[in-house]
């Protein structure tokens, strides 16, 4: 997720409702000196030393004080690692998390202050008599509500196919080490901060002149509901250990399962899933496997849906720099041709044309590339003819790439064949129909086209490799891919 989503899904709403609630219940306090009556609604002040709708408000003050107050910062500890560990950016998962946390939160305020939660609301309406409730036990419905529609709507999206690895415990000697090193972190702090707290506390009862038994029972309570505390924070930070080793083992194990394979001749792809680490190395592999088979002569192996696109740099016939910034956070159309008279590259520019437009009007990025030089583009008027029209009208970045260095990271394909097809003859015919004649051969007659559809995470949601000159994917694609809309 960027910044923003952030800040308008998790952080604001988080803090709306605990602003919301305490400012609703400062205004009971102040306002409701008797029952006020409006129809089905009441309005009446209660203080609720029990739990949810008054439950439990006879059970010991450490069950319903203590311990809530010692989980209202464990609370906060499980929303940031449930939100942070969430693989998609889900506006109505993160927000009823939000607000469901925040809720609970907003409640254990009230004990810390108090001791008891405000309560001020009751709906009696035939045979619907509520409890007494407040702001912030309606809004955890909500939030729950809010959850299980995310849930049921995006399942599928929260455990991908692509995504799982099988097990979590892939390598158990660096993460059993992982793991430790957290544990004896959290403890070591946990210990410290124990001490400070018990003897804080042993002084504190110690002036106020408690009585020895109860200073000493005090005391044992207190060490009871820290230890619990300490407990279950100490399993969940296990189990956050071994998700974030796994995300570090995952790649490292998988880099190196592909540099086996590339050694011993295999093709294979190297992805990695959403949230690993070091996904740089996904465009590393790309750049080592490209080089690695080029030099062996050995078939490369195409990029598919769900792999992390290269990174685009370059510079447009016109000297223009293009960098990954004109791509980033927004979906992207790469479009690879021959080089820049190609009367056939022409010809199929000519007729996505209007789709490119709309693509651009839809804030999808398109860049076109080329092989050979920026000189090389468009010559004297009378050379370049039509196409020099066509080049010269359109307004997207055309790339020269006479190293082919973008060709290699994308993987596209040669075929001396491909000028053979029927398609490519009639393909040939209706160019020179329109205008678009033969200049001069800046690059490989065998290039093949490609064309690839990203998504705003630099993930490749399809790509299309010709099988001839003239082989591109359908208007219908085309258009599915501008009209689909981002997560």
């Amino acid at each position: 997720m960027r910044v923003r989503q952030w800040v308008e899904w998790v952080v604001l709403p988080f803090c709306l409702v605990i602003v919301v609630d305490q400012i609703s219940k400062a205004w009971a306090e102040s306002n409701l000196k008797s029952e006020m009556v409006f129809g089905p609604l009441s309005l009446i002040l209660h203080y609720n030393s029990g739990f949810f709708l008054s439950g439990f408000k006879d059970a010991s003050r450490i069950l319903t004080v203590i311990l809530p107050v010692s989980l209202g910062g464990f609370l906060i500890y499980t929303h940031i690692v449930i939100q942070y560990f969430i693989p998609i950016a889900s506006r109505s998962l993160r927000l009823g998390l939000a607000i469901f946390f925040a809720a609970l939160i907003s409640n254990v305020i009230d004990r810390f202050r108090m001791g008891a939660v405000v309560d001020f609301i009751a709906i009696s309406r035939g045979i619907i008599q509520t409890g007494i409730f407040n702001i912030a036990d309606s809004l955890q419905w909500v939030g729950v509500a809010l959850f299980f529609y995310a849930f049921v709507i995006e399942r599928n999206a929260l455990y991908p196919p692509e995504d799982r690895r099988g097990r979590l415990w892939i390598d158990s000697s660096f993460q059993g080490k992982y793991c430790f090193t957290l544990l004896f972190v959290g403890a070591s702090f946990a210990l410290i901060s124990g001490s400070l707290s018990y003897s804080f506390l042993s002084l504190a009862l110690n002036r106020t002149g408690f009585a020895i038994g109860e200073h000493a029972g005090f005391l044992n309570t207190f060490a009871v509901v820290y230890m619990l505390v300490c407990g279950i924070f100490f399993i969940s930070l296990f189990l956050v250990g071994v998700r974030l080793s796994h995300r570090i083992v995952g790649p490292v194990k998988s880099f190196t399962r592909f540099l086996d394979d590339l050694i011993n001749g295999k093709v294979s792809h190297f992805k990695l899933r959403n949230k690993d680490e070091f996904l740089h190395f996904e465009e590393l592999a790309s750049r080592f496997q490209s080089l690695f088979h080029e030099n062996l002569g050995m078939l490369k192996p195409t990029l598919e849906m769900g792999m992390k696109a290269p990174l685009v740099k370059g510079t447009t016939y016109q000297g223009e720099m293009i960098g990954p910034e004109y791509f980033e956070g927004k979906k992207s159309w790469i479009v690879f041709y021959r080089y820049a008279t190609c009367p056939l590259c022409a010809l199929h520019l000519g007729q996505i044309k209007d789709l490119i437009k709309k693509a651009q009007l839809g804030g999808v990025s398109v860049a076109v590339i080329y092989e050979n030089l920026p000189d090389k583009f468009i010559k004297d008027p009378n050379e370049s003819g039509k196409i020099g029209e066509l080049l010269s009208s359109m307004d997207i970045p055309l790339i020269a790439d006479p190293d082919k260095k973008l060709y290699k990271l994308y993987r596209t394909q040669k075929n001396h064949f491909g000028l053979l097809s029927i398609g490519a003859v009639k393909a040939f015919l209706a160019a020179k129909k329109k205008g678009y004649r033969q200049g001069s051969i800046d690059g490989e007659l065998s290039q093949l086209p490609a064309h690839f559809f990203i998504d705003p995470n630099g993930k490749i949601l399809s790509s299309h490799y010709g099988k001839n000159i003239f082989d591109h994917p359908s208007a219908e694609k085309i258009s599915q891919f501008i009209e689909l809309k981002p997560e």
